[in-house]
């Protein structure tokens, strides 16, 4: 298993590493693996794991989106946000100041706090730059519906969990289900991976 840090999130007030820097390090991480690949994308990581995975089916064997978005070529994350997120080529918006009500509910509150301790800004270009390629078009995709998410309603997921290949549910997770549920997660995204 590999984790990729993308260059969007960060500490620096003037960031300017975009979604396209992100979907070049997913690229690099996809490339660097010997074989088959199956690529989990949680939250925002959908986007630029769309971006990143175009072009390469047979080497990415399937895409499992968690809570994740599944755009299209053209959407950006301020276009579909119907103006609630600012857009912008330097800059970042700091991380949600409830993230135990939004990204963690359900999970323990000892671990809650953890993983907000390492939540960091994001830039803004992550969230202006469009697709320009999606590779759930050519690379067969599961989609893991979140029920009790906060951050992405699960009526949204579900809309755009019709573009995949299949769609799994996980009724009572919240938007960080690999931390209160992990079991059970892990179970639904080996599922998930085998089709």
């Amino acid at each position: 298993m590999h984790t990729v840090r993308l260059p969007s999130s960060c500490d620096e007030p003037d960031g300017v590493a975009g979604m396209y820097d992100d979907a070049r390090a997913v690229r690099e991480a996809i490339d660097a693996i010997d074989g088959g690949v199956t690529v989990l994308a949680h939250s925002y990581g959908g986007i630029p794991v769309t971006e990143a995975t175009a072009g390469v089916a047979g080497k990415v064997e399937r895409i499992v989106y968690l809570s994740a978005f599944q755009f299209d070529v053209g959407d950006s994350l301020a276009n579909q946000s119907r103006g609630r997120l600012s857009e912008g080529e330097s800059g970042t918006i700091p991380p949600n100041p409830e993230p135990g009500a939004y990204l963690y509910n359900g999970v323990a509150v000892q671990d809650a706090e953890l993983a907000a301790k390492q939540l960091v800004a994001q830039s803004l270009k992550s969230f202006s730059q469009p697709l320009t390629n999606a590779g759930w078009k050519s690379i067969p995709s599961s989609y893991i519906v979140c029920g009790e998410d906060r951050a992405i309603p699960a009526e949204l997921q579900r809309a755009m969990a019709a573009r995949a290949t299949d769609v799994h549910e996980l009724p009572d997770a919240g938007h960080s289900p690999f931390l209160s549920m992990p079991e059970r997660l892990a179970e639904v995204v080996t599922a998930a991976a085998r089709g």
